[in-house]
């Protein structure tokens, strides 16, 4: 469940609870949860709206819209690996 709510978060299906509920066939709460559990364990961090300031070159970048607020997620340095296969997440 981790590493295909990962690959849906790097497609950029990340818009969404119910879209990354959607692609991954999991209830919003379970992606809610997992989403929060990933986070606590250093795979993804919550983006912070900050790109009025200009752009450091985040997740989204390919769908950004700086004039707007943008709730989201990006990898850490450990989630990119676990994406990767790398490292395990479970």
């Amino acid at each position: 469940m981790y590493q295909e709510l990962l690959e849906a978060l790097a497609e950029g299906r990340a818009g969404t609870l119910g879209s990354l509920s959607r692609h991954t066939g999991l209830s919003e709460s379970l992606v809610e949860q997992l989403l929060d559990e990933l986070e606590q364990r250093g795979f993804i961090a919550q983006l912070v709206n900050e790109c009025a300031r200009g752009c450091a070159g985040c997740g989204l970048m390919r769908t950004c819209d700086a004039l707007r607020p943008i709730a989201g997620w990006q990898f850490t340095d450990k989630g990119l690996k676990a994406l990767h296969g790398e490292i395990a997440i479970g």
